[in-house]
């Protein structure tokens, strides 16, 4: 699918499961501004998106969810013609070097990349009262990044008394084991 999605505002998020990471709420949007929350599947791009929404309802958003593929990052170039001032929000998985590289062409542009941040892991399962090891979190970040889904994924399928555990078993039932022929 080749084409700009644009969405409509969702359901109002709760103040208390969001987590504002990349402190969101410092910025001024009373210039026209575009955001890129650039980020994994599962990262939180939307869950952002939707929470600027809440926050300030009485901004009219421009949201573009998905963008997947550098060619439609390409036609935010048109698009940036006719929304001269208009806040922007942008979902995309398109790696933050291409924003950058057009950032230029925009008017003042945000790039905040979602799956970065390992305190959004700990923050995510301290809210949940789970118990964890910074070491633990980090070896789950370096193998599927800063993901909610597969966080839950691991904590639903493998529950155990705390993530530390949780992942051990995950791990421990993901492995592939090769045999000589």
């Amino acid at each position: 699918m080749d084409r700009l999605e644009l969405c409509p505002q969702k359901g109002k998020i709760s103040t208390k499961q969001f987590h504002d990471a990349h402190r969101l709420c410092e910025l001024n949007y009373s210039e026209s501004k575009w955001v890129v929350f650039c980020g994994l599947s599962g990262s939180g791009k939307s869950t952002s998106i939707q929470w600027l929404q809440d926050r300030y309802s009485d901004i009219d958003f421009l949201v573009i969810d998905e963008i997947r593929t550098v060619s439609e990052l390409l036609k935010l170039l048109l698009l940036s013609s006719k929304r001269e001032r208009q806040n922007v929000l942008i979902a995309s998985h398109v790696p933050t070097f291409f924003h950058r590289l057009i950032r230029p062409l925009f008017y003042p542009q945000v790039i905040v990349k979602t799956d970065s941040d390992q305190g959004q892991i700990e923050k995510w399962l301290t809210d949940r009262g789970i118990y964890f090891s910074p070491e633990t979190v980090k070896n789950f970040k370096r193998r599927y990044g800063i993901n909610y889904l597969d966080l839950g994924l691991v904590m639903k399928e493998f529950p155990g008394i705390n993530f530390d555990d949780s992942w051990h078993r995950f791990e421990k039932q993901c492995k592939v084991k090769r045999t000589p022929e």
